[in-house]
């Protein structure tokens, strides 16, 4: 019997070599690219980030781990480049997400801890109305592409649930400019911000962010991520809806910019 199975193998024995030299090699590779994660992402995820865009994204260090779905970026800074008339648009000590890999295959993403740590962060709204968080994020997004009708018989696909156990974010000062007036407007306030929360999900969570910065007179940053986040087909709905209940849509950042100009 051996013999027979040997004879009819035989012919094909340099194709499952093949085949296992091939999957030995993908995965040496995929090895070399997890354990050396944290000394190359510095310098190429800044190039992602900031690829088709005038913005540019350093990062100082990174403490991560691939195999375990763990992220931990430190000391990034984004600069607007020649897009604005001031460049520097945020300064973040750390930007952290541990992802449950399993949970990325299923309609519920889970993400055991979030961590957003920004001591400063600037505004600006240049002469032609556009305001630097709105772009940086939509060059991050892109533009989401009007929805075909679907065909007879097909649904659209439900967007997926995106569920934080564990989230901290902390806004310490905040720079805000007009220049669609000479002189341009400025006002710099330390908004000191701190949000920590257990088990909620991102419509609660942005919400409740929403909420917040509003009541503390810096509506203009939840409005600008949540017009980015309306290009994601996960969080287009969320978004929406809360842009929607504030009842002024994009009223927040018009009414911001007036208190600016009062404030001056």
């Amino acid at each position: 019997m051996n013999f027979l199975v040997g004879i009819f193998f035989k012919p094909f024995q340099w194709v499952f070599s093949f085949l296992f030299g091939i999957i030995t090699f993908i995965i040496i590779v995929l090895a070399a690219v997890a354990l050396t994660f944290n000394h190359w992402s510095p310098k190429v995820v800044p190039l992602l980030l900031g690829g088709g865009s005038d913005f540019t994204v350093s990062i100082g260090r990174s403490h991560s781990n691939v195999f375990t779905m763990n992220f931990n970026f430190y000391d990034v800074a984004i600069q607007g480049g020649s897009l604005y008339p001031v460049s520097t648009l945020a300064q973040i000590d750390r930007l952290g997400a541990d992802l449950l890999f399993l949970s990325l295959l299923t309609k519920k993403v889970v993400v055991e801890n979030f961590v957003l740590d920004v001591p400063q962060i600037t505004c600006v709204r240049d002469g032609d109305g556009n305001v630097n968080i709105a772009d940086f994020l939509s060059s991050l997004f892109g533009q989401r592409e009007r929805a075909t009708k679907p065909g007879v018989g097909k649904k659209p696909a439900k967007p997926r649930q995106i569920f934080f156990r564990h989230v901290e974010i902390r806004v310490g000062r905040v720079a805000l400019m007009d220049f669609t007036e000479q002189p341009a407007k400025v006002r710099e306030f330390a908004l000191n911000y701190s949000y920590e929360a257990d088990n909620v999900d991102a419509e609660t969570l942005f919400k409740r962010l929403s909420s917040d910065l509003n009541a503390r007179g810096a509506g203009l940053l939840m409005q600008s991520v949540l017009r980015s986040l309306a290009n994601l087909p996960d969080l287009a709905t969320v978004a929406n809806d809360i842009l929607q209940s504030d009842g002024r849509s994009g009223g927040i950042v018009g009414d911001f910019w007036k208190r600016l100009k009062k404030s001056r």
